[in-house]
């Protein structure tokens, strides 16, 4: 992570974690506060992969969803 960096990106659908947003990407990239870091990361560690799909603990979407509206208007 970068040092002062305020936020980082996830990729639900894939579960990739960044530092900074891809450049392509055809996924969307939520905007996380770094102070949620770990707590993404073990949602990621626990999702379940079904049909291609990964599967993460309940209400995980909701938050991650709820963290990058919060983000992007604090970004501006």
């Amino acid at each position: 992570m970068h040092k002062g960096q305020k936020f980082f990106y996830v990729e639900a659908q894939t579960g990739i974690i960044r530092n900074d947003p891809p450049a392509i990407s055809n996924f969307y990239q939520y905007c996380v506060p770094v102070a949620r870091r770990d707590e993404v990361q073990r949602a990621v560690d626990a999702a379940t992969l079904d049909g291609g799909q990964l599967i993460y603990p309940p209400r995980f979407l909701e938050s991650l969803s709820h963290w990058d509206n919060v983000s992007r208007r604090e970004r501006g």
